[in-house]
């Protein structure tokens, strides 16, 4: 690949990164703050996958795939949370 475009897309991840951590610092809405957070996941994961790229390695690209699940995984469970008010399912009513 070039290095431009290489240039370029490090240029776009820091750019969303920042203003991913701007909207989590000055949000006061949980959910806008659950879904800043995701896209701060998913692109970590790209950065992962660019140090793959960059290095050669593997193990950069293993990395990328286990943040995508914790990103998942991250987001899944606050929206659970938030829409029934439990984790695992309905509480119960005493």
């Amino acid at each position: 690949m070039s290095e431009t475009f290489l240039d370029a897309a490090v240029l776009v991840l820091g750019i969303l990164g920042f203003a991913t951590l701007r909207t989590v610092a000055k949000r006061v809405d949980i959910i806008t703050k659950v879904l800043a957070v995701d896209l701060l996941g998913v692109l970590l994961c790209g950065v992962a996958a660019l140090l793959g790229y960059l290095t050669g390695s593997e193990h950069y690209l293993d990395i990328a795939i286990v943040l995508a699940l914790l990103a998942f995984a991250g987001t899944v469970s606050p929206a659970q949370v938030i829409s029934t008010g439990s984790l695992f399912g309905r509480q119960e009513e005493r």
